[in-house]
């Protein structure tokens, strides 16, 4: 057999081997339980999963009650998907599984297969730079199945980051070498990445910004060029920019409007997102760090979702990184020493930006007070997805350089790669990574239809976690808003990142007349309102027989709902 061949079916087992490794380090609740957990809880996963559940409602029920920007939840108010991340972007993929499997085991497909597109994406990137296969598995296996992505299980919209490394390379290219395909293809690609997450596309829309100064302040020629380019391209450069920006305006103008609504983030909500020095440093018990960074852990819990912490292997690769700049720049070409410097001062940019520096004195207001888009950024710290995202090429590509050079034999460059993959291992996996049977949630879901599916025009839930103190409100409210998209009926019940004006605390439960107030005030006068509750709970919303067209009680025995005539002011 041809050598040749044997050689790449060899290193095609390998970038497959790793990628199940990585599977596993970051499902590994959802593969052990045989896809009977559903990481990683029933609140804000769930939330997640109905949004990509709606987008396939849209997309091919013709009779669905919602359209793209209002999912049939905090009735009947429209555009509630402006409250949260829409994933657009991400949303063909659960489609394509959702026509063969049922919407649980397609969202926890959705979840593994974007991971495996960041490893795809970010292998991809890699080879464009001549790096080794090893070492390009070793970064594509950091930065789609490390701690960073690890971290973000608990936030599914920051998992589908695979449009970032195609954007980021046409980036680079065009740095060097202007021309309307890579320029084309940059805001291609920054587009995508807004629709697959918003923070993930505005964190990299903003890193661009920087690294495209930095290059152009580091490389003279290269802005030159791009004066040229600008020069003979103008018209196409102004009119390519001005229909980015009016069909992001236009995609995104829910958003705006969402805005006025509920108003923007003050500062005041934003600066617990800000992240701490040691916030960079702080790691969740589990993880093999933890005992010797606890205390920065400790330190950084008035910060929001303060871990930030991507393994000591990312502190090896800046250090490798000066190292080389400092005393082995002649093992670089030019471009890849460039490449080196963008990149690490990319990240020193954003760490100095992003960072509460001076006894909790932070740049970042400026950041919020100046540029579009920031005040609605709540937790900054998740910028460490993209932060890092320049330090994990930086170092692959230095890395790459160094083991190739005359002075590393072939000993050494085993002995360097088996410590950095073994060191992969040990530090990048979080011990008791959480999941939910979803079979709990489905019995809950299922009496709810079995309630609201016999002629009710729509539904509310009754809310009381005090039953169960470990069931809270939203998780009922998202059991409502699961109910009523698969029966095809709306529900005034709704959890998102924000809640519509004049609807009050959705964690807290209404009372009949203030569901007939709140119908009244959006101009709808229903005759049949279904009111679900607990059958432990006689009669919450205190109910007279002139308005209580029936009663049932759902087959399990567990809740009852109420058939209502509204408004309660008329007989």
């Amino acid at each position: 057999m041809n050598y040749t061949y044997v050689n790449k079916i060899y290193v095609c087992l390998l970038y497959v081997l790793v990628c199940i490794i990585g599977i596993f380090i970051i499902f590994y609740p959802t593969l052990l339980s045989g896809f009977a957990y559903i990481q990683t809880d029933p609140g804000d996963t769930r939330l997640n999963h109905y949004f990509l559940e709606h987008f396939f409602k849209v997309i091919t029920y013709n009779k669905y009650i919602g359209d793209l920007w209002s999912p049939p939840f905090f009735y009947p108010v429209k555009n509630v998907l402006a409250f949260s991340d829409n994933l657009f972007g991400s949303a063909p993929t659960y489609a394509i599984f959702r026509f063969f499997f049922s919407s649980d085991i397609s969202f926890q497909l959705w979840m593994i297969s974007v991971c495996i597109l960041c490893y795809v994406s970010f292998s991809f990137l890699l080879r464009s730079y001549k790096v080794s296969h090893t070492v390009t598995i070793l970064g594509a296996f950091i930065f789609a199945f490390g701690l960073l992505r690890v971290y973000q299980i608990f936030h599914q919209q920051l998992l589908p980051q695979f449009f970032t490394p195609l954007a980021f390379l046409n980036a680079w290219s065009f740095l060097n070498v202007p021309s309307k395909q890579r320029f084309n293809l940059i805001l291609l690609f920054s587009y995508l990445q807004l629709l697959a997450g918003i923070y993930l596309g505005w964190f990299l829309v903003f890193s661009l910004v920087i690294f495209f100064l930095i290059g152009y302040i580091l490389n003279r020629n290269a802005f030159k060029k791009f004066i040229r380019y600008c020069r003979h391209n103008y018209k196409n450069f102004i009119a390519i920019t001005l229909f980015w920006l009016t069909l992001t305006y236009i995609t995104f103008l829910p958003y705006l409007n969402a805005k006025k609504e509920f108003g923007g983030r003050t500062w005041q909500e934003v600066y617990p997102g800000i992240p701490k020095i040691t916030s960079w440093l702080s790691v969740p018990q589990g993880n093999f760090w933890y005992p010797l960074l606890s205390w920065a852990s400790k330190d950084s819990q008035t910060v929001i979702e303060p871990n930030m912490f991507p393994g000591l292997i990312l502190f090896l690769f800046i250090i490798i990184c000066l190292y080389t700049l400092a005393f082995n720049k002649k093992f670089l070409d030019d471009e890849k020493l460039q490449l080196l410097k963008v990149c690490l001062l990319v990240f020193l940019t954003i760490f100095l930006l992003s960072t509460r520096l001076f006894s909790e004195f932070s740049l970042w207001g400026i950041i919020y007070h100046t540029v579009p888009g920031a005040s609605i950024i709540r937790a900054i710290t998740r910028i460490s997805t993209t932060a890092y995202f320049y330090i994990i090429v930086a170092g692959c590509v230095c890395l790459d350089c160094l083991l190739k050079s005359p002075i590393v034999t072939k000993k050494i460059r085993s002995i360097t790669l088996s410590v950095f993959f073994l060191l992969c291992l040990i530090e990048q996996p979080i011990i008791g990574l959480s999941g939910y049977d979803k079979s709990l949630y489905a019995q809950e879901i299922n009496d709810i239809k079995e309630l609201i599916n016999t002629g009710c025009q729509a539904a509310y839930v009754f809310l009381d976690p005090s039953l169960d103190p470990k069931i809270s409100s939203n998780v009922t409210n998202l059991s409502a808003m699961w109910a009523g998209i698969e029966t095809n009926i709306p529900v005034i019940n709704g959890y998102s990142g924000n809640a519509p004006r004049l609807y009050g605390d959705s964690a807290k439960s209404k009372t009949a007349s203030e569901i007939s107030e709140w119908l009244g005030k959006n101009g709808k006068y229903n005759n049949r309102i279904c009111l679900v509750s607990r059958q432990e709970l006689e009669n919450p919303f205190n109910l007279s027989s002139e308005y209580l067209l029936a009663k049932t009680t759902s087959y399990s025995g567990r809740f009852n709902a109420f058939k209502v005539r509204l408004p309660l002011n008329q007989k």
